[in-house]
């Protein structure tokens, strides 16, 4: 008594939807067998079924597969981040007020400086304090910078450097990159195929 593969299949896609009856009747009008006999088949095939399953989860995750995916999906988050901060960016200054401002002072939080900008828009004065932190004074009290200022809220504004606007989104990205790239030599070099 011989059960095709494809006859095997099928019994077991039934047993596995829960249909062991139908498992059972199948096997009875396919191999003429009484239904005791049939029905022992079909217990046999669905206990190769469970065994197969178990040996499967004992071997269990590959680490390195693992670590792969984990860099990867880290990677393109970072990569989605960068995209999304440099639009983001790229949207305000096309909209924004291009003004020249002076630096009135520099803050200092212990071993990091901070700039801090006076500027007027439509002769009311704004004070804008820089975004990003530098361990030396990016810039000297008195120098005239670059602003980038929404128009429909003075308060919006940033410095038009490549400091405060590109800073995040090149960390950003170069880490996104960096973990993608990684992510993807150890899943092709270092997971066994």
């Amino acid at each position: 008594m011989q059960i095709s593969e494809d006859d095997k299949a099928y019994i077991t896609a039934l047993l596995e939807s829960g249909d062991k009856l139908g498992a059972v009747r199948h096997i009875q009008q396919t191999l003429s067998l009484s239904a005791e006999d049939a029905l022992t088949l079909a217990e046999r095939l669905e206990e190769q079924n469970f065994d197969k399953k178990i040996a499967s989860l004992e071997q269990g995750v590959n680490p390195a597969s693992l670590v792969g995916t984990v860099f990867t999906v880290v990677g393109f988050i970072l990569l989605s981040l960068a995209f999304i901060f440099g639009f983001q960016d790229y949207k305000f200054a096309t909209s924004a007020i291009p003004l020249m401002g002076k630096v009135t002072r520099i803050d200092n939080n212990g071993s990091m400086y901070v700039p801090v900008v006076s500027y007027e828009l439509f002769g009311v004065p704004h004070e804008y304090t820089g975004t990003v932190s530098t361990s030396s004074p990016a810039f000297s009290v008195g120098e005239e910078v670059e602003l980038l200022v929404n128009a429909n809220d003075p308060a919006d504004a940033k410095l038009n450097s490549f400091l405060d606007r590109w800073f995040v989104v090149t960390l950003l990205g170069g880490m996104g990159l960096l973990f993608s790239t990684i992510g993807y030599f150890v899943r092709r070099i270092v997971t066994p195929r």
